[in-house]
């Protein structure tokens, strides 16, 4: 519980044991200030100018401001924390070929979940030597020129863990082509070195 919670409780208990249940003390009929039939019933102010003074100079000075940024630096450094140590689970993981769920595309990139941790790591397009692959906003996928081999949300992919940076919470991943399409991307990559070597 966060200060934010415990000002809203004080600001309900207030309500619900100093709150008018009716207009005035001659009104006979009341209302039940706890019951959810009372919502729309009451059009008189609940509260007595003097227990308002409290929550208007809170108000006026921006408590719940201050309180919700506070909350939203706690929720972020939580976070934070979280993709540190799972980047340091990540890490004994160097080298080693996983079998991973593509969770996010991108048109630099596309995140993998990896076991056993559910870590996520990123495979950026630099890395996919195989084609020129495009983004496709509308089907959130990436889609090769010449193979036209798709990277979408959901695939299940096998990559090679590169680099694990914990500080800055990233985990740099490549995708394992299948042997058949490695031998033949090395080849070409040869071909390619031979053929400058001779100009």
């Amino acid at each position: 519980m966060d200060y934010a919670d415990i000002w809203n409780q004080q600001l309900l208990l207030t309500l619900l044991l100093e709150g008018k249940d009716r207009p005035s003390i001659r009104h006979k009929t009341s209302v039940d200030l706890e019951a959810d039939s009372c919502h729309g019933a009451i059009d008189w102010p609940l509260l007595a100018p003097g227990v308002l003074v409290p929550y208007s100079e809170d108000l006026q000075h921006g408590l719940p401001q201050r309180l919700n940024e506070r909350a939203r630096a706690l929720q972020e450094l939580g976070n934070d924390l979280v993709a540190m140590a799972q980047a340091r689970q990540a890490e004994p993981l160097v080298g080693q070929t996983l079998t991973g769920v593509i969770s996010g595309v991108q048109s630099y990139g596309f995140f993998v979940e990896v076991p056993p941790s559910q870590v996520e790591g990123l495979v950026h397009v630099s890395s996919l030597k195989d084609d020129w692959y495009e983004y496709r906003s509308r089907q959130n996928r990436l889609v090769g020129r010449k193979n036209r081999r798709t990277y979408k949300l959901g695939d299940s992919v096998e990559v090679v863990i590169d680099k694990v940076d914990p500080l800055r919470h990233q985990i740099d991943l490549t995708v394992l082509l299948p042997e058949g399409e490695a031998e033949l991307l090395d080849s070409m990559a040869a071909d390619d070195d031979t053929g400058r070597d001779e100009d």
